[in-house]
């Protein structure tokens, strides 16, 4: 019987080892058995797991808890205590069913792991539910939980633009993973360093990079889906750039083709996390396919470029007001930049760029510095609905033309 299961482990190290050169066609005619690794975030990814195998078709799915582990402090006695339940669980057949893992992971983690109880609700205890309370993680355009694509044809600035703002929000103190399936790691290192001129590298934000890890990150297949979900569980807002590379499939005709990618925004989603999907537009102009592989949606903005600068224009959008439906603009910092000792960003000389007729934004902000001469970049960017970094060149431009 134990030498019949296929054993799959949430130890550190474990997913890549037991996945990697796995045939997951395997696991629907083979009981499978989920060694939990003793620590809430071994139960965690133990139950995601579940899910995922019994997504690839397994039917004989159990557990086999580390109760000894449990018990013992030090990470060698845990080693030999894992060594100790596994064979223990084998060769007795004591392996646990996901009741008794819920059950486990509550008493020992204080985790609620089990299916809520779920009915639906009187209209007046529904409308009773609190409601949090709205964050802005770009001021009047994008909150805490939305899911927005970012599209524009090659090389329209997306990827500089969502740079510059999950930076932002990293250094405010949010989470952020930058997953990215296309970059050489010098172009991504370029962009991130012009986005940080004058700034400190923020500890919250984490490159998961395929150029870094020497492999492509096909997130359709089931090993490199664990993979990510390990490395997301800390993260407040997850980027994917771009869906051509990470999710190719996705880009066939038919909304089925589709599944793997609303399967990972769902559960991402419903995880309370803010997801960023970077994508090309088609050879017309058009965003992602039909509004049925649009993926639940709250935002999708277009970027188009002239020349040095970009222009952001919402075109789906949930709960924004006609007042917040407006373009936003963003200046591409000038490229040339190398990184001082202690993290910090400098610029190196770069041409003179030429002069340019003063458009709407430019007048805007003329506007509130002869209101206010001593108005921050900040607040003069949240007065006129355009980034910081767009308002900050024109700022010095016109101060530098008085």
């Amino acid at each position: 019987m134990a030498a019949s299961r296929f054993p799959l482990t949430t130890w550190p190290g474990g997913l890549q080892e037991t996945l990697w050169d796995a045939d997951w066609g395997l696991l629907a005619s083979r009981p499978v058995v989920i060694v939990v690794h003793p620590s809430d975030g071994g139960a965690r990814l133990a139950d995601a797991l579940f899910e995922q195998v019994e997504k690839a078709g397994a039917r004989q799915i159990s557990f086999i808890l580390p109760e000894a582990q449990s018990k013992v402090t030090g990470e060698w006695r845990k080693r030999i205590a894992m060594n100790y339940d596994i064979t223990h669980a084998m060769l007795r057949d004591q392996t646990s069913s996901r009741d008794g893992f819920w059950a486990f992971s509550k008493r020992e983690f204080g985790l609620e792991l089990g299916l809520k109880d779920q009915h639906a609700l009187p209209l007046a205890e529904f409308l009773s539910l609190p409601v949090p309370e709205v964050t802005w993680l770009i001021p009047e355009l994008l909150r805490v939980g939305d899911r927005v694509m970012v599209y524009g044809v090659a090389k329209s600035g997306k990827t500089t633009w969502i740079v510059h703002e999950t930076l932002h929000m990293a250094a405010v103190g949010h989470r952020v993973l930058y997953i990215d399936g296309e970059m050489g790691v010098g172009d991504f290192q370029a962009r991130l360093e012009a986005a940080l001129i004058g700034t400190q590298i923020p500890a919250g934000f984490r490159v998961l990079s395929s150029r870094a890890l020497g492999r492509s990150l096909q997130l359709e297949t089931p090993e490199e889906q664990m993979f990510v979900l390990r490395e997301v569980k800390d993260a407040e807002v997850v980027v994917l750039d771009n869906l051509h590379t990470l999710f190719p499939s996705s880009l066939q005709a038919g909304p089925e083709s589709c599944g793997l990618l609303n399967q990972m925004v769902d559960s991402l989603h419903l995880a309370g996390k803010t997801v960023i999907l970077v994508h090309h537009s088609s050879r017309g102009g058009a965003s992602f396919g039909s509004s049925v592989k649009e993926l639940g949606l709250e935002l999708k903005l277009k970027i188009t470029r002239n020349a040095n600068e970009l222009t952001i224009t919402p075109e789906v959008a949930r709960g924004l007001s006609p007042e917040q439906l407006v373009p936003r603009y963003f200046v591409i910092p000038t490229p040339g930049l190398c990184l001082e000792e202690g993290g910090a960003v400098k610029a190196l000389p770069v041409a003179p760029m030429g002069e340019k007729e003063e458009d709407e934004l430019d007048v805007a902000i003329r506007r509130e510095l002869e209101a206010k001469p001593s108005a921050s970049c900040r607040a003069i960017a949240e007065k006129v609905g355009a980034s910081k970094s767009a308002v900050f060149e024109r700022m010095k431009k016109i101060k530098a033309s008085k």
